[in-house]
């Protein structure tokens, strides 16, 4: 082999390396889909990304969270929930990246949740006017102006069917950690023209039914009958439901469709896509090119993040939980003494027994929370 082809092979070889050592798997949340293009949430901000996992980037850097990212139909912007102001809000900004435009104002958090389907506005959740903290759904012009109300009631989740004109929500989000829960704050999807205001509810299963998505005379949705949560279909009436992924070990969340029809939800960390059109699923290969600011060491002011304390019977010590550490501290004067030896889990919940001689905590080093005890002074090992 001539000496140049070997240099070259090398140095193919070394940045094919670089870039497997830089780019590394995240943490990916809220999907939304348009075309050949991703939009997600990781490290609390938006990035981009194509449907194949290529050319990913980030298209926000604020130190607040940008989340419940959704494209306009023309897939010209992105709306998404920003905490640039103190206060979490809907923006909505150029699909490439560029300048954010903040559209509500309100003190209340609010999310958008999508678009009507000319593009003109945006759909957000507020609690803004519940003395109960009930969401209802709002609408917003894109460039701007006051925000009008649907008239619905409760409801935190909506999709418009662009050919019919009726909407397909849910009244409770049914989007949190709970897992298998049947009971009254379960979802359900109703439906109805808002014409006629004719809504009633399509789903009577006493788990999870929810974030309706309208396609060809179809419904959309997520469901956890069986145990797990998946995308299902069914006809506006309720009728005629099936199931079509079919996960055992892990929840699809936050499940948003594109204008061809193709779904994309976050599973297990992960960004998949489903296309109803072949029943196709797969995970959408995403490597994210960051320079993981948060991993890096730091020295933060643990005062500031203190959490919940105990006193000790005798009155002379505080048992003090911060960023998730325990540290004996004396009342007046005397020494911190470090209780948890930096475990990289979380250690909470802190007491001392009737002698002040032990502590009595709660950590989940194991994977499961557990009840331990230690030396209140730090010496010796713990027993679970």
């Amino acid at each position: 082999m001539h000496i140049l082809d070997r240099r070259v092979i090398c140095v193919a070889f070394m940045l094919a390396l670089i870039a497997t050592t830089e780019a590394r798997p995240g943490y990916l949340r809220y999907p939304d889909i348009h075309g050949d293009h991703v939009v997600f949430t990781a490290e609390g901000d938006l990035w981009l990304v194509g449907t194949d996992g290529s050319d990913p980037r980030r298209i926000t850097s604020h130190p607040g969270d940008e989340i419940m990212a959704r494209f306009s139909p023309d897939g010209m912007w992105i709306a998404f929930a920003g905490d640039y102001d103190g206060n979490r809000d809907v923006y909505v900004m150029p699909a490439r990246g560029g300048e954010p435009q903040r559209l509500t104002w309100h003190p209340d958090a609010e999310e958008p949740i999508g678009w009507m389907p000319d593009g003109s506005r945006i759909l957000f959740q507020s609690s803004r006017e519940s003395p109960h903290w009930d969401d209802e759904l709002y609408s917003v012009a894109r460039g701007g102006g006051d925000a009008e109300k649907l008239r619905i009631g409760p409801a935190v989740w909506l999709d418009v069917d662009p050919e019919s004109g009726r909407w397909a929500f849910t009244r409770l989000w049914g989007g949190g950690t709970w897992k298998r829960y049947r009971g009254g704050t379960a979802p359900d999807i109703w439906v109805g023209h808002p014409d006629s205001a004719d809504f009633v509810r399509v789903t009577t299963f006493d788990g999870l039914d929810a974030a309706p998505m309208w396609r060809d005379g179809r419904i959309f949705f997520l469901c956890d009958r069986g145990g797990t949560a998946n995308v299902w279909s069914m006809l506006p009436d309720g009728s005629d439901q099936a199931q079509h992924t079919r996960f055992t070990e892990w929840d699809a969340r936050w499940p948003a469709m594109g204008p061809d029809g193709r779904i994309v939800f976050g599973l297990a960390g992960d960004i998949h896509v489903f296309d109803p059109a072949s029943g196709e699923e797969e995970v959408i290969p995403i490597e994210l090119p960051s320079e993981r600011i948060l991993t890096r060491t730091r020295y933060p002011e643990a005062g500031q993040y203190l959490t919940e304390f105990a006193l000790a019977p005798t009155g002379d010590r505080l048992a003090v939980v911060t960023r998730g550490e325990i540290f004996s501290v004396p009342a007046k004067e005397g020494v911190t003494i470090p209780i948890t030896q930096g475990s990289g889990a979380r250690e909470h919940r802190v007491g001392f027994d009737p002698k002040g001689e032990k502590v009595v905590y709660v950590t989940d080093d194991s994977g499961e929370e557990a009840i331990v005890t230690a030396d209140a002074w730090g010496r010796g090992a713990s027993r679970r």
